[in-house]
């Protein structure tokens, strides 16, 4: 089997709710989403997507993506996509890291691998371990009480645990909080993400604030990871850790210095299933309790970590982010279920997606 052509599609993906609000005013009304698909000779062909969160969450941005597979596409060319290894190969030694460019390749093998296999991905990441692993919804950041009534709503679309974006005034975050832990019932968690939005002082701030609060999880509140130590050895509540473990040797060091009980890994950060799956391992190898995500995307990639989440032991998987239930649009069929507050993924081959060609239109670049 050789890869024959690969075809890149643009696609606007437009949030729920008017925007999805993080700290330092960065407000989400649209991601501009990156869908590719792998054809070979042999009729199998794949897709796979990377969908950066606008210009300012990570150092990825959309047009990144189209402009580093004008490098990476061409060396893939005539290559077997279902030997991954090699393809991840060719690829680093034509592009010098960028991860996120390399994601929807990566992705799109794994699904043809998938469909010539005749099985779902998570059998081929180790089998099902995780039958309906629990999702993570969003609070977009605003007023404390619009707050707790967004949970409210998403509590009675059956999801039990939840992200509060925060990390502006600590004053008002630990409002905001209070009020949010307010509406939780029994067994329910949240997640204080302040992506990066904290000074380290404002950080502790708000960790004391809310010291009396149950099932509050800290994530990511400051800028740098030499910030972040700092609070995880001082604030009482756990910590995850997300931007700054960007590759291996960082969550090494991480796990080295005990700065955090739990890490978020995302697929398009690290460069695709390949490298998240090897991060995954290590990490249950480790002990070190797991979200799993992707930066943004639709149920292309919804589906992606859907796989990796059920082939994930649960006593060390803390949740899946659900990006859909932030869309307001979709770019393919056939994605995970979600029932319950809890992702199911698909038993059909590879993704088990099926792009949607009239929403995707006119492909941006072609390469065979």
């Amino acid at each position: 089997m050789k890869i024959t052509k690969i075809t890149a599609y643009q696609a606007k993906i437009v949030t729920a709710r008017g925007g999805y609000a993080v700290s330092r005013g960065r407000v989400v009304r649209e991601v501009d989403n990156t869908v590719i698909l792998v054809e070979t000779d042999s009729g199998v062909t794949g897709v796979g997507e990377s969908c950066p969160m606008g210009t300012d969450y990570l150092p990825a941005f959309p047009g990144g993506v189209r402009a580093g597979l004008d490098l990476v596409a061409p060396v893939v060319l005539g290559r077997d996509p279902r030997e991954i290894s090699n393809i991840y190969y060719e690829m680093d030694k034509e592009l010098l890291g960028h991860p996120y460019v390399k994601t929807a390749i990566d992705m799109a093998c794994w699904d043809i691998l998938g469909k010539s296999a005749g099985a779902p991905l998570y059998k081929l990441f180790g089998g099902m371990l995780n039958h309906g692993p629990r999702a993570r919804i969003g609070l977009s950041a605003g007023p404390a009480e619009e707050m707790a009534r967004m949970l409210g709503e998403r509590q009675a679309q059956g999801y039990n645990h939840f992200s509060a974006k925060v990390g502006d005034d600590p004053d008002e975050d630990i409002a905001r909080l209070g009020e949010i832990t307010a509406v939780l019932k029994q067994g329910q968690t949240i997640v204080a993400d302040a992506n990066r939005g904290w000074t380290v002082h404002g950080a502790l701030r708000v960790c004391q604030g809310i010291s009396h609060v149950h099932n509050v999880y800290i994530e990511q509140p400051c800028d740098t990871y030499e910030e972040c130590l700092l609070v995880r050895r001082a604030a009482p509540q756990p910590m995850i850790l997300d931007e700054c473990i960007d590759t291996i040797p960082s969550f090494m060091r991480a796990w080295n210095d005990k700065a955090m009980d739990c890490v978020n890994i995302k697929t398009a950060r690290h460069g695709g299933i390949s490298k998240t799956l090897q991060l995954r391992d290590l990490c249950t190898t480790l002990g070190i309790a797991v979200y799993i995500q992707d930066v943004w995307g639709s149920s292309i990639s919804a589906s992606a970590i859907a796989h990796l989440a059920a082939s994930t032991p649960p006593e060390l998987f803390l949740g899946i982010w659900d990006p859909i239930g932030w869309n307001e649009s979709d770019v393919a069929t056939g994605g995970p279920e979600m029932r319950e507050g809890r992702y199911y993924a698909s038993d059909r081959p590879g993704l088990g997606v099926e792009p949607m060609m009239d929403v995707l239109g006119v492909p941006v670049a072609e390469y065979a």
